[in-house]
């Protein structure tokens, strides 16, 4: 090939840029495009939308990509009705597209009318995260506000990313986001508000005082409390149903865990030395910080220790709510039947919760018993200790089918094979550990055992 010379290149790059420069006798009209698309519609050949002023034609593909480009430069969040007034699109069209555009971008979400990117979501768990940090405190109907998004999606938002993988320990309960961090500093402004208090005070003058947030202060006791009275429920059903020996056991478990644990957070308000001491305080230990503490204190606490030695559930639950009323002025009162409900099903799918990512075969029993004695005993739900799983498996062989009987009792069998030394080898074949947990796990009020009937024939 000869050398080409820069002269002729020049000359080339000039005929070039004429040759762009010249216009052409064979043009289309824009009236002939019109009709050549016209055409082509009409024969099936090819898809248009007309834009609401009638000006511009758009293909259904290239909508796509519009919306697309429209959700990014609007920083990963638009309404479609936004939408339709900036691609001056109908907002049916709109409407149509949405599950094409998702699938363009299966990142994207589309809740009650708006389009959401995955970098929004991103980027709003870091702003709601760093709003936590500073602030410690934050309610779930703010959030809604200043950010004006769906509550199912804010909610999902907040269970699946904000709690699920915080690095802040972060709670929501009772409509309000707030931080471990937030919990400890309150707990610090109480204390020393109340060492500084040379007489004692009343909740409501520490919370007008201090600033500190009530609820927070009455959560625990709150929690304790409801969850005590709709064990002690089953407790008394028990005791009608003459199962004295089996509500007995469950009374003294009901006693010195959550009682205690009860009459504890109401000594550690009151006298914060107590606080220095982590877990469950003894009897004994309470008893001495008790002699300490004035008269009229003394003896509504020492009537409440003296009840934790003791086996009356309902003597101790009463005492304790006297206790919080006379030294909190905190009134706990019993809860009513839709309370009650919402307590249990509260409950109960903690319990569920806890059974899905359970692993450890005597905690699955555990777990699968306490739920199917609320679904065989009209909704209640108990406290037991692990001592006492055989005891409710022969109460529960009452009312369950004989199949079912013998799974558990086969469970209970290994279980014990694998607390003992010698033969902690044993194995349970996986798929019948997987029954007693789906047992569990499906257990609800009324339920019918007829699929777990057709499981343990396919599986025996």
């Amino acid at each position: 090939m000869a050398d080409v010379t820069w002269d002729e290149i020049r000359s080339l790059r000039a005929d070039f840029l004429n040759l762009q420069l010249t216009e052409t006798a064979n043009k289309l009209s824009e009236r002939n495009c019109v009709e050549l698309i016209g055409l082509l519609v009409k024969e099936g050949l090819l898809n248009v939308i007309y834009t609401t002023d009638g000006k511009d034609i758009i293909t259904e593909q290239r909508l796509i990509r519009e919306i697309l480009d429209e959700i990014y430069a609007n920083g990963g969040r638009i309404n479609i009705v936004d939408l339709a007034q900036h691609l001056k699109i109908d907002l049916t069209y709109i409407e149509s597209k949405v599950g094409d555009v998702c699938k363009e971008d299966p990142t994207l979400q589309f809740t009650l009318g708006q389009f959401i990117s995955a970098e929004y979501t991103n980027r709003l768990v870091e702003e709601i995260n760093d709003m936590l940090v500073e602030r410690g405190l934050i309610s779930f109907s703010e959030l809604i506000r200043q950010f004006d998004l769906p509550t199912e999606y804010l909610n999902s938002i907040v269970t699946n990313r904000i709690i699920g993988s915080s690095l802040h320990n972060i709670k929501f309960e009772s409509g309000t986001l707030y931080t471990e961090n937030y919990v400890r500093l309150q707990q610090n402004i109480l204390i020393g508000y109340l060492q500084a208090a040379f007489l004692p005070v009343r909740v409501n003058e520490i919370i007008k005082n201090t600033r500190v947030n009530e609820n927070l202060i009455q959560k625990t006791l709150k929690k304790l409390h409801g969850n005590i009275c709709i064990f002690s429920r089953s407790i008394e059903q028990l005791i009608a149903d003459n199962e004295t020996n089996l509500a007995d056991t469950l009374q003294r478990h009901l006693i010195r865990s959550l009682c205690s644990d009860m009459c504890d957070v109401i000594i550690r308000e009151i006298d914060t030395s107590a606080s220095a001491k982590t877990g469950q305080l003894s009897i004994e230990e309470r008893n001495k910080i008790i002699q300490k503490m004035p008269e009229s204190t003394r003896n509504h606490l020492s009537k409440v220790n003296e009840s934790l030695n003791g086996k009356n559930a309902e003597t101790t639950l009463t005492r304790l709510e006297d206790a919080a009323g006379e030294l909190l002025q905190i009134i706990l009162k019993r809860p009513n039947k839709k309370t009650e409900k919402d307590l249990i099903l509260d409950i109960r799918e903690k319990l569920k919760a806890k059974l899905t990512d359970e692993q450890d075969p005597a905690m699955i029993l555990h777990l699968t018993i306490t739920l199917l004695f609320y679904a065989v005993n009209n909704g209640r739900l108990i406290h037991a200790p692990g001592k006492a799983v055989p005891t409710l498996i022969k109460f529960l062989s009452k009312t369950l089918p004989s199949n079912i009987n013998q799974r558990l009792y086969e469970m209970q069998e290994f279980v014990i094979q694998q607390s003992t030394a010698e033969v902690a080898s044993t194995q349970l074949p996986n798929e019948k550990i997987e029954f007693i947990k789906k047992l569990g796990l499906n257990a609800k009020e009324n339920m019918s055992f007829t699929s777990f009937s057709n499981d343990n024939n396919e599986t025996s």
